[in-house]
């Protein structure tokens, strides 16, 4: 689960030219920075911060967000949307709050997660229509969900991984999407879901039609192929395509239970191609090897490199980085979303 709020100590207070009124703040342990009320918060000061993409219950001490962040999400929750903005041309990224405010807090050490205590949820769009279907189980067990933090929340990888080798890909605006091929049995889910294996789910229509299920087959490896699924009437479909397309970002090997490396999934993928003689597609590659942390010194630098363009859009989400080799036993994953991408989107 997403640590939406967590206790945080105020690094730096810095002013905010043309205003008389506010200040930027910046933490010790992560990177994300939010405005505030001037002098409310000194340097040193303990309190709680929820990140972007938090979705605050209806509570009096969130009450002062009701003209600019209420909202109601598809499931019927009212509460307060946290999104990123910008104020008085200075980007703001989530919000802080007094710790005193909050008496149900008795742990008060830094970077103790609060998101269940306060009831903190992370803001969902309403899924697709063209998502739907019957329901057979939870997301299979025998392999992980895909899941990057952001780069904000790992601030330690500036100075861990400068030698360190990574993909860097395109991060593109669909919805997660799993393919599945099991001793035989061939299965599709979204990001939580295990659907039925008939074509009420739209993502194993597409695997049908692609006929990847028979490549899988004909390869006989237990696999779960990763990836976004993209169209019409999913999510914004910021790219603007008129038909179903499904692009690859991770596979797991079952039988090993471990994530095949940058270079044994295109060596897959051009195995399946083979068969199938018609392409499943990669997600776009903007760098197959960089030592990134080399390249960039700060956070500032590596989200600028997030703000170009996608496929067809103007802005792309972001960027995903993947190590190209094994880190104590484990690839380094992250994500870089950017700032372009979030202040021009919509609810």
């Amino acid at each position: 689960m997403r640590k939406l709020a967590t206790i945080q100590t105020v690094k730096d207070v810095l002013p905010i030219e043309k205003s008389d009124f506010l200040e930027l703040l910046k933490f010790n342990d992560i990177g994300w920075q939010c405005v505030a009320k001037k002098g409310e918060f000194k340097s040193g000061d303990i309190g709680v911060f929820f990140e972007v993409d938090s979705f605050l219950p209806i509570d009096d001490r969130f009450s002062f967000l009701e003209k600019t962040s209420y909202r109601k999400m598809f499931t019927g929750d009212e509460g307060y949307r946290l999104r990123t903005i910008k104020l008085r041309g200075t980007l703001s990224q989530g919000l802080f709050l007094p710790i005193d405010i909050f008496p149900e807090i008795t742990d008060k050490t830094v970077l103790t997660d609060v998101t269940e205590l306060l009831n903190v949820i992370k803001w969902e769009r309403e899924p697709s229509i063209s998502m739907s279907g019957d329901i057979v189980g939870d997301y299979p067990a025998h392999t992980p969900r895909s899941h990057q933090d952001r780069i904000q929340n790992c601030p330690e990888y500036f100075d861990l991984y400068k030698d360190v080798v990574f993909e860097r890909t395109m991060k593109l605006e669909g919805t997660s999407t799993s393919f599945h091929y099991l001793d035989g049995e061939f299965d599709a889910s979204s990001h939580n879901t295990t659907y039925a294996r008939n074509e009420k789910f739209t993502p194993y229509k597409y695997s049908m039609e692609l006929e990847l299920d028979n490549a899988l087959k004909v390869l006989n490896k237990n696999v779960t192929i990763q990836g976004e699924f993209m169209g019409p009437k999913i999510q914004k479909n910021i790219e603007g395509f008129t038909e179903f397309k499904f692009f690859v970002y991770n596979i797991w090997d079952i039988s090993k239970s471990d994530w095949l490396s940058a270079s044994e999934r295109y060596s897959f993928m051009d195995e399946v191609n083979a068969i199938l003689g018609k392409e499943l597609l990669h997600v776009p590659i903007l760098d197959k090897e960089i030592k990134i942390f080399s390249v960039v010194n700060s956070l500032d630098e590596i989200l600028a490199m997030a703000d170009g363009p996608s496929i067809n859009a103007k802005y792309r989400e972001g960027d995903v980085y993947k190590s190209i080799e094994k880190i104590d036993g484990s690839y380094v994953q992250f994500k870089v979303i950017s700032n372009k991408y979030l202040l021009n989107e919509k609810d």
